[in-house]
């Protein structure tokens, strides 16, 4: 069964995809930040700042389902 796709599941996964790829990178500069000590500068704050927010968004759309529209009914159901 699969749901009829709108623009909140495009929006998801296009954002999911490429958060993705840019998440993995900001954590590697942050690691390699801890490594030399220097988390404290703040490029480096605003990068923990900005993937705690990922991380939110992403649980968000997660628990979030857009499948439903706003009353809360399941969506065009497209059964192949």
């Amino acid at each position: 069964v699969l749901v009829a796709e709108g623009p909140a599941q495009l929006f998801q996964r296009t954002q999911f995809g490429m958060g993705v790829f840019f998440y993995t990178t900001v954590l590697y500069i942050l690691a390699d930040a801890a490594e030399r000590g220097r988390l404290g500068g703040s490029t480096f704050k605003n990068l923990c700042f900005g993937s705690a927010l990922y991380c939110l968004f992403v649980d968000y759309l997660s628990i979030v389902n857009p499948a439903l529209d706003s009353a809360g009914t399941a969506a065009e159901v497209i059964d192949p």
